[in-house]
């Protein structure tokens, strides 16, 4: 009875382990660019996306992308490379690059 009642536990915690490595959202991040440019970004690990929000009101919604180095998010309209607290944001439509940083909470 007792080894049914480890067992039991020992399944439910594993359970638990595995719906908790597949939560929606990762976090959201505010980022401020050399330019004047602002936007949010929130990232979603099961779906590997990126959903941003940019100051001039401008709403994308990117795909992760493989990456040597930090991480990759690409859609038709924007790219954007983060590493740490530094991002660069490329504007397909206009070919302008934002160098960004994320705000300190």
């Amino acid at each position: 009875m007792r080894f049914r009642y480890v067992v039991s536990l020992a399944v439910a915690a594993l359970g638990a382990g595995c719906a908790s490595d597949e939560s929606p959202q990762l976090g959201t991040h505010r980022y401020s660019c050399d330019d004047g440019l602002a936007f949010t970004a929130t990232y979603y690990q099961a779906a590997q996306t990126a959903a941003i929000r940019l100051s001039t009101g401008a709403n994308d919604t990117l795909k992760q992308e493989v990456s040597a180095s930090g991480s990759l998010y690409a859609s038709e309209r924007h790219r954007l490379h983060t590493k740490g607290d530094e991002a660069l944001l490329d504007t397909r439509d206009d070919g302008v690059t934002h160098r960004c940083v994320a705000a300190r909470q």
